[in-house]
């Protein structure tokens, strides 16, 4: 962490006390300082006064012994003066530096030096002696003194007959001086601590509501609105400012519950959108998938019985070209109603495309399961439309399969009970086809089960495209997405469901996904060398992937990085398509897939996005949304239809990530989407599916 930061991120309690505590130091460390100094200075005044005060009496008064040369007068005076306190040695010296008299040991004395003195001088002065020497001098004799005279008082001038030397011991002094400086420390630290307990008390008094306000904010931002501050504040200030917080806290907190009010019913709403068809109110294909793939797993673990009926109406094409979409959709409306007034309330009723519907039968043994169906079939038969001085007649054709846990995939029973739908219609309309996926070997057009390695191997499987237009371009292409198409034995190319049904029972679904990136980057290769396509044109493909690839993301990856590179392609030149249906099967692995995928330089697409998908937009992190017309408007007139078109827009663009509607089948929705603004749109109203390669 830088210094700078670390500084500035302190607790506001020791800012406070430092604001207090470092002016509070400073100041009594002056005083401190200024009181030692003077008392110190005032202890060596006091000695040194002394000292010269000794001096300046002893000089005159040894003058009459050191001329005589009586020893006996120089020792008598030196006796008398010795008591003096921390008076340590006295030495008198004649003119010529002989000593006279001495009391007490000298540690400072210089000879040499003493007897150069011409005045009065201070030859030392440190913590073991003080030292003072003077001179003495001739004084001329005067019987009679004047006022004049006293006031001169003695003769600097007069010839000097010898020294006087003293040492005052100065270890009192020193000792002193320490009490000082202890006194003066003493007085620094109570100070210190008086100084430390006020600004203690400043600071607790000022930080503690302010912390209460930080703890407030925290709560707050970590989500808990009913955050409140309770105290007595320190000020009038902070208790404004406490009143003024809880007063916002507490309108935020009305706000919020009022906004999580609408959030929760606008979610409900898009949950709702996402599992029901906006016309009838029906639940939708995504809801039916859903279901299918629930009720084959506890059906595997719990033996349910359960079927499943294929509905697609007849002549519904008769009463939507002849009197319009609006009536289609209001006989679709009905036919809903006739549909669920049949079925037990645990059935699961579903419209899974224009005119088809289909009927989860849960719990149902295929004995029920024949009577529900011939009563819908009978149901619909007794009912007429009525539109504009017309009535209809419409019927059912009804396919109707038991539900099988453990064998069949969801793909499977789907496409087996579609067969039996179609079978129905074939045979007259109007009637009930029961099959069973035993059957669905006979069902397929005259094709033996083959595996992966077989139809390779016979070069069965082949590549077809379908052209992506933007919005601001309809005539360019700007993408190409991918399908796979099985030959039959007269070439023609048919859906390859069963063959994917199949594949998904190997488990070789990653090895097909495989084969179809390296015949997609090899046959874009050779567009380019021929140059029938440019890089800034349509040599992009969009790849279709299994849910096998999303769970094995290196090893497609890996084998997609070898291809692109054995073909000389860029990642950007391919897109890659994941299925929302199986990405809700696997989200984990899905959304590991996307951010390796990206990392790599490939686009992303979601593909069947829906209102129930919003929320993976954040983890998949798309560049493109495809949107399926029939998913949320399948007739251009259901307004229902293009609010959720257009709010699915609005969010994606908010997002940064570009939206391409599928599915266009007529001019109509051709010019509906365009007034919602698309970004890019696909369908056979632009161009059909063709083989890649071949032109359409």
């Amino acid at each position: 962490m830088p210094m700078t930061r670390l500084i500035f991120t302190q607790p506001l309690a020791l800012w406070l006390l430092l604001a207090v505590l470092a002016p509070s130091v400073l100041i009594l460390g002056l005083v401190s300082s200024f009181m030692y100094t003077q008392g110190i200075n005032a202890l060596d005044q006091v000695a040194r006064q002394r000292a010269v005060d000794t001096v300046r009496f002893l000089a005159p008064a040894s003058e009459y012994g050191v001329l005589t040369g009586s020893r006996d007068s120089l020792d008598g005076l030196i006796q008398g003066v010795i008591a003096t306190p921390n008076l340590s040695a006295i030495v008198i010296l004649d003119d010529r530096c002989t000593i006279l008299a001495q009391s007490g040991l000298t540690l400072k004395m210089n000879g040499s030096r003493l007897c150069d003195l011409k005045d009065l001088e201070v030859l030392g002065n440190d913590r073991l002696r003080l030292s003072v020497a003077n001179p003495i001098r001739a004084q001329p004799l005067r019987l009679e003194l004047s006022p004049e005279d006293v006031q001169r008082g003695f003769d600097d001038t007069a010839r000097i007959v010898g020294w006087i030397y003293v040492e005052f011991d100065t270890t009192a002094r020193e000792r002193k001086k320490r009490e000082v400086l202890l006194q003066s420390l003493a007085l620094a630290v109570i100070g210190l601590l008086l100084a430390a307990l006020f600004a203690a008390a400043l600071a607790r008094g000022l930080s503690r509501p302010i912390r209460r306000i930080a703890g407030a904010v925290r709560q707050m931002q970590e989500g808990d609105l009913k955050a409140r501050i309770y105290g007595q504040a320190f000020s009038s200030e902070l208790a404004a400012l406490e009143q003024g917080f809880n007063a916002m806290a507490e309108s935020i907190a009305t706000n919020h519950d009022q906004l999580q009010a609408r959030v929760d019913e606008a979610t409900q709403q898009l949950s709702w959108q996402a599992h029901h068809d906006p016309l009838t109110g029906l639940a939708n294909r995504r809801r039916f998938e859903q279901e299918i793939d629930q009720l084959l797993a506890r059906g595997a673990r719990s033996g349910d019985q359960a079927a499943l009926c294929f509905i697609d109406l007849d002549h519904f094409k008769q009463v939507n070209d002849s009197c319009g979409h609006p009536a289609g959709d209001a006989l679709l409306k009905d036919v809903a109603a006739i549909i669920s007034r049949q079925v037990r309330e645990d059935d699961l009723v579903c419209r899974v495309g224009g005119d088809e519907f289909a009927i989860i039968l849960r719990h149902c043994p295929m004995e029920h399961a024949r009577e529900v169906a011939e009563s819908i079939r009978a149901a619909v038969a007794d009912y007429r439309f009525n539109c504009e001085g017309r009535t209809f007649a419409v019927g059912t054709s009804i396919g109707l399969i038991p539900i099988v846990s453990g064998e069949y995939s969801r793909l499977e029973i789907m496409m087996a009970a579609d067969t039996a739908c179609y079978s129905a219609k074939k045979s007259g309309r109007n009637r009930v086809v029961e099959a069973t996926l035993s059957d669905r070997a006979r069902t397929m057009p005259h094709e033996p089960q083959q595996n992966l390695a077989t139809v390779l191997r016979e070069q069965r499987l082949e590549l077809h495209v379908q052209s992506i237009f933007a919005l601001a371009a309809p005539t360019t292409p700007v993408f190409r997405e991918v399908f796979l198409r099985y030959l039959d034995h007269e070439q023609r190319p048919q859906s390859p469901l069963h063959i994917l049904a199949a594949i998904d029972r190997e488990g070789v679904a990653l090895e097909l996904d495989e084969w179809v990136a390296s015949m997609a980057c090899a046959q874009l290769e050779q567009e380019m060398q021929s140059q029938s396509v440019h890089v800034d044109g349509v040599a992009k493909l969009f790849l279709n992937l299994s849910r096998a690839s999303m769970q094995h993301a290196e090893v497609y990856l890996d084998g997609l990085d070898a291809a692109c590179r054995k073909h000389g392609l860029q990642a950007s030149q391919l897109g890659l398509e994941l299925d929302m249906v199986l990405v809700d099967q696997v989200p984990a692995d899905a959304r590991r897939f996307s951010q390796l995928a990206r990392k790599r330089g490939y686009w992303i697409v979601l593909e069947h996005f829906d209102t129930g998908s919003i929320l993976r937009i954040g983890s998949l992190q798309p560049d493109y949304l495809k949107v399926m017309v029939s998913a949320v408007c399948e007739h251009h007139a259901i307004e229902d239809g293009l609010n959720v078109m257009r709010a699915m827009l609005l969010m994606a663009h908010a997002l940064g990530v570009k939206v391409i509607v599928a599915g266009v089948e007529d001019a109509q929705q051709r010019a509906k989407l365009a007034e919602l603004g698309v970004d890019y749109m696909q369908g056979d109203a632009l161009e059909a599916v063709h083989a890649l390669g071949k032109t359409s």
